[in-house]
This record gives C-alpha cells, structure tokens and sequence, in this order.
C-alpha cells in the first residue's frame, strides 16, 4: 500500500475542468470557437451555473494569477460567476485560465498524513518563466516547509517521520537506490535547515514567496542554496529508476 500527499486543503487545476465535456471536444481553440456562438455559449453559461459555479461554489474558487475568488471577480464583473468564468475563458487566448479549488478537509489531510505508508510530494512544476505569470499553488514553494511547521507545532509528527517521508520512503517506491539516504555511494542531496526557524509564508492569494529557515541545499554533491544564497548551480538531472 503507498500513497503521497502535500498538506493543503485546496487542488489546482484548469478552470475548464468546470465545463461539460462535450464542449471541451476537439480541445481548447475548439472550445473557444464554440464561445463565439451565441446560442452555445449561453448553453455552455447555463452548465456552468448548474455546476460548481453557483454564487456560493464560486466562492471555493480562487483563479490563479489574480490572488481573488471567483465570486469576487464575478461581483467587479457586475455579472454571475458563469458569466465570470466564461469571459475569462475568452480572454485566455492559449489555454484555460488555471485555478485553486477548496474542497478537502484539514482533518483528512492531517489523519493521511500520519499514516507510515504515505509520502510527501509537491505536485507542481517549476513556476518560471511565463508560468509565473498564471500564478502558483502554495504547494509549489511551500510544500515541505509547512509540514516541518506541523512538527514543530502541532507534535503531528516526529521530525524523523517527517524527514523520512520526504526523502527514504519516496525514494524507495521510485526505485531510486542511489538516493532517499545519507550514505557511502549515494548521491548527495542534503538539505541543512532550522527546525525551530522553518516558515512557510507562502498563501493562496500570494504564493510567491519562498520558505525561511534553510540555510544550504546540495544538490548531486554541488550547493544550489549556500548561506540562504542562490549559487546559480543547476546540478539537477531526470531521474529514472532500475526498473
């Protein structure tokens, strides 16, 4: 049994996972050809006001980028959060907007957490670049930090769980031999924090902001992080495991 985790009550993803299928066939520029008709436009508005994107259900959602709710956006709009969405659909040229959904419970999340069979991982990719610019998951910057607040606050885990959650145990189900532990042969990739200083101001509304409390980063054996200072080192390759 295996399962991972990042400990925050809200999941990102596209706005259009709160379309119907049927109008996302054929992919987004289809879609967005489909906004451009009056009569499918209003019934796309029309599924969405039946679905998540009622006035109250727009309230869980929160569209990365411009750090406000749906709701909020839709009431600056002076129209419903369908017609909301729907107007940030056309604007979005490329792709769909991107967006943080609340739906999970914080005591689910902790009572996962603790069980030995699960893992931490961060889900996200690097936020640079244009990427930045959609915004970001707290998860992105904040991931491993807030758990090591969780220790020192709340005794949810013990510092050692906690370190073996994010490093031994993922690495073993990945199949990576060489790396998970402080050992002759391994790679060496060490990270050397407070655990008494450890922050993570990161939020939902500003995500960019990196953690505190980590003095140094090596990673495969060269500092990326030395002193609270960025190297500009980029030592970091794929991995692929023995299987």
């Amino acid at each position: 049994m295996g399962a991972n985790i990042y400990p925050f009550t809200a999941t990102s993803t596209e706005l259009t996972s709160t379309v119907p299928a049927w109008a996302l066939e054929g992919g987004y520029a289809q879609f967005q050809e489909r906004l451009r008709d009056g009569e499918t436009r209003q019934k796309i508005v029309d599924a969405l006001r039946s679905g998540r994107l009622t006035r109250e259900g727009a309230s869980t959602v929160l569209v990365r980028g411009t750090g406000k709710r749906l709701n909020v956006l839709a009431k600056e709009m002076g129209v419903d959060p369908a017609e909301a969405a729907v107007r940030l659909f056309e604007k979005s040229e490329r792709s769909s907007p991107v967006a943080i959904f609340f739906s999970l419970s914080e005591e689910d999340m902790k009572l996962a957490l603790k069980q030995p069979w699960v893992a931490v991982g961060s889900d996200s990719g690097a936020v640079v670049g244009a990427m930045r610019n959609r915004g970001a998951h707290p998860r992105a910057y904040a991931t491993f930090s807030r758990i090591l607040r969780y220790v020192r606050e709340e005794q949810l885990l013990t510092l050692e769980e906690a370190i073996r959650k994010f490093t031994s145990l993922p690495a073993s189900r990945a199949g990576l031999s060489d790396r998970g532990t402080l050992a002759a042969g391994k790679k060496a990739d060490i990270v050397i924090f407070d655990p008494k200083t450890v922050r993570d101001p990161s939020t939902y509304e500003d995500p960019h902001q990196f953690s505190t409390g980590v003095r140094d980063v090596i990673v495969n054996g060269e500092f990326t992080l030395r002193d609270g200072e960025m190297t500009g080192k980029l030592p970091g390759r794929v991995l692929r495991n023995e299987r």
